[in-house]
Parts: C-alpha cells; structure tokens; sequence
C-alpha cells in the first residue's frame, strides 16, 4: 500500500508541474510576444541593434564597413514602415469609429445600451486594439 502512495504522490507532483509549467509558459510567452509588438508599433525598434541582425551579420560574414552600411539602411526602413504603420493605425481606428456609428444606427436603444457595456469591458481587458487608454474617444461610442 505504501508503495502506491508514493507514486500517487509522484505522479501529482509530476502533474502539477506540468499544469504549472503550462500556465507559466503561456502567460510568459503571450508577456514576451506582447511587449515586442509594443516595442515595434511604437517606433522603439530597431532592426540594426536586434539579434535577428546580429545574426545575419555574423551568417554572412559582413565586414565592419558593410555592417556600418547596412545598419543605415535598415534604420531607415524602420523609420519608413513606422510612420506607415502610424497612418494605416490612424485610419484604421476612424474606420472603427465610423463603423460604431453606422452600427449603432440598426440597433434598437437595448442593444446600443448593451453595445456600450460591451465595448467598456472590452477596452479594460485590451480586446480588439482597443487597450487601455489606446482609442481616443472619437464618436459616442
């Protein structure tokens, strides 16, 4: 009998550290993922200074001369896609708006109440590139 307590307790502890291993690792990976997307949509970013150039450098034996070179061009492609991805997000979010507007129209006074209460709780929890304090207020929606 005691034997079987032993691996009962084995295998729980070997479970829960699968289950927390788990939680862990998506949790962290989700934080990871999430704090490079803000790094790069907010223009913080830069290609020459990751290891994905660390790498390309080293992979193709770049002279001191062509990183130098190189390292110019990416930045400024960088600065480039960042202030496209600023106008698409600026136009992205007034389509948004726009769209709440038109919505609001076919909803009876019920639902728009509902529809109000919906996308408060959303904004709170970040949901659908709303997050906290993103969107500026710009209909009543």
């Amino acid at each position: 009998m005691r034997d079987w307590k032993l691996i009962i307790g084995v295998l729980l502890v070997f479970v829960a550290g699968l289950v927390l291993g788990g939680i862990v690792g998506v949790f962290g990976t989700t934080f990871v993922i999430k704090q490079s997307f803000q790094k790069i949509m907010s223009g913080n970013f830069q290609v020459s200074e990751s290891r994905f150039f660390k790498r390309f450098s080293k992979e193709l034996d770049l002279t001191a001369e062509q990183e130098t070179k190189i390292k110019t061009i990416l930045d400024e492609q960088q600065k480039e896609s960042t202030k496209i991805r600023q106008k698409i997000t600026r136009e992205l979010r007034s389509l948004r708006a726009k769209t709440f507007v038109t919505l609001k129209q076919e909803l009876n006074p019920s639902q728009q109440e509902k529809l109000k209460q919906l996308i408060k709780r959303r904004k709170s929890s970040g949901w659908a590139g709303f997050g906290k304090n993103k969107i500026k207020k710009t209909s009543e929606y």
